[in-house]
């Protein structure tokens, strides 16, 4: 053993030092030598948090099916309802199906605020084409 104060050696199993009678049975150890990345991240093995099938993720094809499925009338939206309220359905199917459900319903509270807009419109032309002018067809020959 080597003395860290002085640098005396001395034999193994010494609690003390015989040159300066510093304690010889703390030694520190010496600071790890920083690795490469490549290195320090070879041995990385991903952990699968959660065994869940509820929580894996959707494939493609599974992707593409649902958007199949949304092209089928009335389909579509019993299926929506189906995969948004069920509580044995896939997360991610769940949040893709309430996301296309309140695209819905944007679209027909816009189809409604469109066509309300457009009914007052034409009752206001309807309107100011009876206001120009009293049409009088005589009809007597």
């Amino acid at each position: 053993m080597i003395c860290k104060n002085c640098g005396a050696s001395s034999p193994d199993g010494v609690m003390f030092c015989g040159n300066c009678g510093t304690r010889m049975d703390v030694q520190e150890q010496p600071a790890p030598s920083p690795q490469p990345a490549q290195q320090q991240y070879s041995n990385f093995t991903p952990v699968k948090t959660s065994s869940d099938p509820l929580r894996e993720p959707l494939s493609t094809g599974s992707y593409m099916l649902m958007m199949l499925v949304s092209f089928i009338p009335i389909v579509n939206l019993i299926m929506l309802l189906v995969w948004a309220f069920s509580s044995d359905t896939n997360l991610n199917r769940k949040n893709w199906s309430r996301a296309m459900l309140i695209w819905w319903l944007i679209g027909i509270g816009l189809s409604i605020l469109l066509f309300i807009a457009i009914a007052a419109l034409g009752a206001s032309l309807f309107n100011s084409l009876g206001e120009l002018g009293e049409f009088s067809y005589d009809f007597s020959y």
